[in-house]
């Protein structure tokens, strides 16, 4: 398994390899941790961050996104899986679980690649909402 950019033995023997079941209600988080982990490979993460990046890039983000399904609609959870789980666990920077493993170094650079291509498009193009005014009773 590839360590690309990544020191040796840093301690994580005693890690959790998940901090989550293994349960298909987890949705992508079960596809990258239970199946894609298993080969090393993750071509399923790497498809749903190309076409998150090319949403972003190209039709901003819809405040009504997921609204039928989730609590929180829009982009923010989408945003929040890429940079606090996808990001930390594929280059090794997750304090809580293991590193992503990795059947070679090209698999390792293209998941970090697609999921930077993210956080780009966010920086570039996405419009963070307002903060609503905080009501005072006085």
């Amino acid at each position: 398994m590839s360590t690309f950019g990544r020191q040796q033995n840093q301690g994580t023997g005693n890690l959790p390899a998940t901090c989550f079941p293994q349960s298909s209600e987890y949705m992508m988080i079960y596809q990258i941790e239970h199946v894609e982990a298993e080969v090393g490979t993750y071509p399923a993460t790497e498809g749903f961050l190309f076409l998150l990046s090319t949403l972003v890039k190209y039709a901003g983000c819809p405040s009504n996104l997921g609204s039928q399904w989730r609590l929180r609609p829009g982009c923010a959870p989408y945003i929040e899986y890429v940079t606090d789980f996808v990001l930390p666990r594929a280059t090794g920077m997750s304090k809580n679980v293991k590193p992503l493993p990795f059947a070679s170094v090209a698999d390792e650079c293209r998941l970090i690649n697609r999921a930077v291509e993210v956080v780009e498009a966010v920086l570039v193009r996405y419009v963070v909402p307002p903060i609503a005014e905080k009501k005072t009773f006085d």
